[in-house]
């Protein structure tokens, strides 16, 4: 806007009560990506230099995911498990063991998914955003991260495999939810020992 301070706007925000994060608008706009489903975001907007603005905190609240239904397949048919992540960069099923899969992790271990297709889908090659998402036990957003990517591409003699970006240090219990394209494919919970 006209009245924008010639250093920017800061505008920091929360998401269903996870430490703050902090962007510089020099705009009159600022994006945030990515948005998760259903989360509650707290907005404060200020001049860089620190003096308060709009009396304060604006709240808006993300509209829910719907079941993800899409080219063929739907939450119910697709098959999600939790394992850990192995050290190398191209895995598959085959590189996992029986005691890979699991849904209780040491701090420090990296966490994935193995995702069965349960059934048949239509073959495309429409661009798919998938999101993940770790939630703390209280359901603050800890870590979020997308990527895009071809569905048929996804997919590879009716298996996913998907890398978590982020796994929590501390000891607790947590979830793992998927969104494909802005659907909720699963929540998984999971502990951290």
């Amino acid at each position: 806007p006209a009245n924008a301070p010639q250093t920017g706007w800061k505008l920091s925000y929360t998401a269903n009560g996870s430490a703050a994060k902090e962007l510089t608008v020099t705009g009159s706009t600022a994006a945030l990506s990515p948005v998760v489903p259903g989360a509650t975001y707290v907005f404060t907007l200020q001049p860089a230099d620190g003096s308060d603005v709009l009396g304060g905190e604006l709240t808006y609240k993300v509209p829910d995911a719907a079941p993800f239904p899409a080219y063929g397949v739907s939450a119910d048919n697709l098959e999600f498990m939790m394992c850990r992540q192995p050290s190398y960069k191209r895995w598959d099923r085959w590189s996992l063991s029986s005691s890979d899969y699991r849904t209780e992790f040491k701090a420090g271990e990296k966490g994935a998914f193995v995702i069965k297709r349960n059934a048949s889908y239509v073959h495309t090659e429409d661009k798919v955003v998938t999101l993940t998402v770790i939630k703390d036990e209280s359901g603050a957003i800890l870590d979020a991260a997308s990527f895009t990517e071809d569905w048929a591409d996804m997919w590879v003699k009716g298996y996913c495999y998907l890398n978590l970006p982020a796994m929590p240090q501390a000891a607790g219990n947590y979830t793992a939810e998927i969104y494909f394209s802005g659907d909720l494919a699963t929540s998984v919970p999971f502990t951290v020992k």
